[in-house]
């Protein structure tokens, strides 16, 4: 085996550690959430062929393996709304104004019923991956609260 062989099975192997350790976090956050009374609470994650569907002469081409983008899913049905725990976080810098992805950094993001016509809500924790007790309890209390302020906006 030549060394870009090497390289390449060494790199593929790291990812796909990494891949399984963000699972294993998202399913704490999911197993959490069930305990705190969201039963509708399920982990999800991109596709591993992005762009593959749409038109090939205007997507990604080879298409993009989106397995590592990973959030929580909560579905409330008194309210209508979805909310999720995103396993990474968008930031724009308010000086240069480039966009940022901050990898392992949590997020809560509020999905309104259409007919309500509010825009999705965001909101980072400040909480990285991976966390411990300490951090898992202050998401849940975190998530407690967004819930409540998202669902008095109705």
């Amino acid at each position: 085996m030549n060394e870009k062989d090497c390289a390449t099975l060494t790199y593929d192997k790291a990812r796909n550690e990494y891949l399984n350790e963000r699972k294993k976090q998202a399913d704490i956050i999911v197993e959490n959430l069930k305990q705190g009374g969201y039963e509708t609470a399920r982990r999800s994650s991109g596709i591993s062929t992005y762009g593959k569907r749409s038109n090939p002469e205007t997507r990604i081409d080879p298409p993009y393996d989106l397995r590592n983008w990973m959030w929580v899913s909560v579905k409330d049905k008194d309210s209508g709304c979805s909310f999720n725990v995103l396993l990474h976080s968008f930031d724009q810098d308010p000086s240069s104004k480039n966009y940022h992805v901050l990898v392992d950094r949590l997020s809560l993001k509020c999905h309104y019923p259409k007919a309500s016509k509010l825009t999705p809500d965001t909101t980072l924790t400040g909480l990285d991956l991976p966390l411990d007790e300490d951090a898992l309890e202050k998401l849940m209390d975190m998530f407690d609260t967004f819930v409540g302020e998202c669902k008095k906006k109705l």
